[in-house]
């Protein structure tokens, strides 16, 4: 790691190189967030993380609930379709047998 001395004419030029480096680090962390994630998990990876069997998850494959990719004779999930379905389950579990009655004085 090289080790520079910079000299700097007034504070004014630091600080405006400063708030540029933190606004390049910035941009490109929420840039990272923003894209989905396209890693290939198992199925085994897949149960494992969402702490359920592989005849739930395959259930739920067959149901739609969570989509598949077929690569060849091998099956893979999406990680950003796991986060998706995730978030539709705890959706459907939570407002599942709610309703919600008008009442009239």
């Amino acid at each position: 790691m090289a080790k520079e001395i910079l000299f700097y004419s007034s504070p004014d030029e630091l600080k405006g190189l400063i708030a540029e480096t933190v606004k390049e680090q910035l941009t490109s962390f929420f840039k990272k967030d923003n894209e989905p994630d396209n890693r290939l998990l198992t199925r085994k990876d897949v149960a494992k993380t969402l702490g359920i069997s592989l005849v739930t998850l395959n259930s739920w494959t067959k149901e739609g609930i969570i989509p598949a990719v077929r690569l060849n004779s091998s099956v893979r999930y999406r990680f950003s379709d796991i986060e998706s379905a995730i978030q539709e389950i705890k959706n459907v579990k939570y407002s599942r047998g709610r309703t919600i009655k008008n009442v009239q004085p």
